[in-house]
């Protein structure tokens, strides 16, 4: 009798590990932005790295980022 109950614990215990690992967590909604500047002192655009410092002041994090060279942009997100 005894196995028999602790083989019912245990599957209950293997459900409720499976159940928890397969739901969802609810999606963050976010708010994107782009800042655009200069890379070098020859671009013509605004420095780039200011712009940066204040959107992490901000709470802004990084998704992405591109460039030519001398001008470049930086794609930002932060939670809604």
């Amino acid at each position: 009798m005894k196995p028999s109950i602790l083989n019912s614990a245990l599957v209950c215990a293997v459900a409720l590990v499976f159940a928890g690992c397969t739901t969802t967590r609810p999606s963050t909604a976010w708010d994107y932005k782009i800042i655009r500047g200069g890379l070098s002192r020859n671009a013509m655009a605004a420095p780039l790295e200011p712009q940066l410092q204040q959107a992490g002041g901000e709470g802004w994090e990084v998704v992405s980022s591109g460039g030519d060279g001398t001008t470049g942009f930086v794609i930002l997100r932060k939670p809604k």
